[in-house]
Formats: C-alpha cells, sequence, structure tokens
C-alpha cells in the first residue's frame, strides 16, 4: 500500500454497559461529529459585513450510527425516557441523568485497535438527541435502527470533555 499511515477496522459500540450490536457498512458505521460555536464580531456600523474578530462558544458533540439489529438494548437507547416503547414517558426528567455512557472499542487484532487509531473511546454522558426523527421500516426489508446522540460534558480529570480516549 502506499506510504501513507491509513487506520480501518470496527469497533464495538456499547450504551449504558450493552452491546448495541453490527452496524450498517459505509454511511452507517458509527461515527462522532462534533461542532464548534463561535460568536462572530461582523455587521459593525463602520467595517459593515466584514468578520472582525470572534468569541468562541464551545463545542457540541455527536455520536451516529445505523445498526442493523433491533433487539433490546438498541430499543432501550432509542427510547431512554422509560415507560416503554410507544407510552408517553413521564415529562420534566433530567435528561443529564438518564444520559448513559457510550464506549467504542477497537476490535482485537485489526488496525483500528493498532497504530494512532484509539484502542477505546468513552463519552459517559450520551443520550438520543432532541428532535430527531426515528424511522423504523415495517416490512419484507432489515428493520435497522438509526440513532444520533448528543454528548454532554463531564469531568474527565481536571477538564470538561465530551469524550475521552484510551
Amino acid at each position: 500500500m502506499y506510504g501513507g499511515q491509513f487506520i480501518g477496522g470496527p469497533y464495538t459500540v456499547t450504551w449504558n454497559g450493552t452491546a448495541l450490536g453490527m452496524a450498517q457498512g459505509d454511511a452507517g458505521v458509527p461515527q462522532l461529529l462534533f461542532r464548534h460555536f463561535i460568536r462572530w464580531v461582523e455587521n459593525t456600523d463602520q467595517k459593515g459585513d466584514a468578520r472582525l474578530g470572534g468569541f468562541f462558544r464551545g463545542t457540541r458533540g455527536r455520536f451516529t450510527m445505523r445498526c442493523q439489529e433491533y433487539k433490546a438494548a438498541t430499543i432501550a437507547a432509542a427510547w431512554p425516557f422509560g415507560g416503554g416503547q410507544g407510552l408517553i414517558p413521564q415529562v420534566g426528567q433530567d435528561v443529564y441523568t438518564l444520559a448513559q455512557p457510550l464506549v467504542l472499542t477497537a476490535v482485537a487484532g485489526t488496525p483500528a485497535a493498532i497504530n494512532a487509531a484509539p484502542a477505546s473511546l468513552t463519552a459517559a454522558k450520551a443520550l438520543i438527541s432532541a428532535d430527531y426523527d426515528i424511522a423504523l421500516l415495517f416490512g419484507p426489508v432489515l428493520r435497522e435502527l438509526p440513532l444520533d446522540m448528543d454528548l454532554m460534558p463531564f469531568l474527565s480529570g481536571s477538564a470538561d470533555a465530551l469524550y475521552a480516549f484510551t
């Protein structure tokens, strides 16, 4: 292979200590996404719409995967509010306390478990994203369960973190 450093390989994914099972390949594989927020200094009376600077306002993290297995663990991750799937749960619940650890672990013996790839990634506080439509297929097709989770900050050592590597 060309002399670059290329890393691939599967990770197991657990939420609240329970395996979420296989993920769809390509677009459905587990993905970590993040976005930085900046409040720009622009639209001024003297410089118009020119960006003159800005203030960093924080970072949001998300995790997404398309589960190929429709089972208790994936349903619990998609419906963490209690009351059972399809029932309206108690309103007013503190979502930070409902958020559970999301752990990705490189499968032993794969390139993901060696080199510069993290052996594992832990987001101590992950919960299904708000306003995320979960589409369940009913019919002669595989019932996949797409998950999109928000990562909430937690204390990792002495710093706030969305996730930590090992």
